[in-house]
């Protein structure tokens, strides 16, 4: 079975449809039926639309020969994508990605915008049957503050994981399933971060703020956890990382997830009796977050 590695899956859907369309012109000109000629063009139109790369997806052998030399199909390093094969099998090319690291980093990225945006839903619009005046919706405005700073203090969270998310990404060759369930976890955590921020923003400002505080507190230790998982799995039980990414880099990324794990689990304990002080640690290690990322070097 011969293979060809490191193509882009644009230059065989497209050398595909071309193939296509070259079969309808072909049988226009010597008078093959209109049905078949409108067919391979359907077909063809299919093929570009979708721009899928899957197991199932089949290219005529003639359809890539007759555009490109299969032992020159190279494609530029600025240019690449994910590795996919074209496997050749009775004539026909199959081709798969090697990892649908794409795909999953879609997902997860579509995971997050989810999240992040169901943050501002929780800021409610003053009910105009309150207001009898300007300075009414001014100073309802003015008592949103705990909605205020619970929907920044998660956005910035939940930035920043995003971050850590995104080029722990462009490190990747692999995946594994150990490495899709971690993940799933983790995003799990993320999705589930705008429940304590609408706890916190409704009882920041009373008598009850205390247990807010601290499920959010351990809300943030789950979180924690799931990084841990998450960053163990890119190393074992093999390693999904290139070349790229060096083991000093690792351990670098170890040793701020258990930094991250032993304050959140300290303040969330020392909230049941400190919340407010509690909070205002967690508040400064997100801005240590932040600023770190920002001094880092790209």
């Amino acid at each position: 079975m011969n293979t060809i590695t490191g193509c882009q899956k644009y230059f065989v859907i497209q050398s595909n449809y071309n193939y296509f369309e070259f079969q309808r012109k072909k049988g226009e000109k010597f008078g093959r039926g209109r049905k078949d000629a409108g067919e391979t063009r359907r077909r063809g139109e299919n093929a570009e639309t979708r721009g899928e790369c899957r197991d199932a997806g089949r290219f005529p052998v003639a359809g890539i020969k007759s555009l490109f030399s299969v032992s020159s199909l190279t494609v530029p390093p600025s240019k690449q994508v994910h590795p996919c094969i074209l496997k050749r099998q009775n004539g026909i090319f199959i081709m798969t990605e090697k990892k649908s690291l794409a795909r999953l980093e879609a997902f997860s990225d579509g995971v997050f915008a989810i999240a992040i945006t169901l943050l501002i839903l929780e800021i409610k619009v003053p009910p105009v049957h309150s207001i009898h005046s300007a300075n009414d919706l001014f100073n309802a405005l003015v008592h949103l503050w705990p909605s205020y700073f619970a929907f920044t203090y998660s956005f910035g969270g939940i930035l920043v994981q995003w971050v850590i998310h995104h080029n722990t990404f462009l490190h990747l060759d692999r995946t594994s399933r150990s490495f899709l369930y971690t993940n799933g976890f983790l995003l799990l955590t993320i999705v589930f971060f705008p429940f304590p921020t609408a706890l916190l923003a409704e009882y920041l400002n009373t008598d009850y703020a205390m247990p807010a505080i601290v499920f959010y507190g351990f809300a943030s230790v789950v979180n924690s956890l799931a990084w841990f998982l998450f960053i163990r799995s890119i190393q074992k039980p093999r390693r999904l990382l290139n070349e790229s990414f060096s083991h000093e880099e690792y351990n670098k990324l170890r040793t701020s997830n258990r930094f991250a794990f032993i304050i959140y689990s300290s303040t969330a304990i020392m909230a049941i009796w400190f919340p407010f002080t509690a909070l205002t640690i967690n508040v400064a290690v997100w801005m240590l977050w932040i600023w770190l990322s920002l001094m880092e070097k790209d």
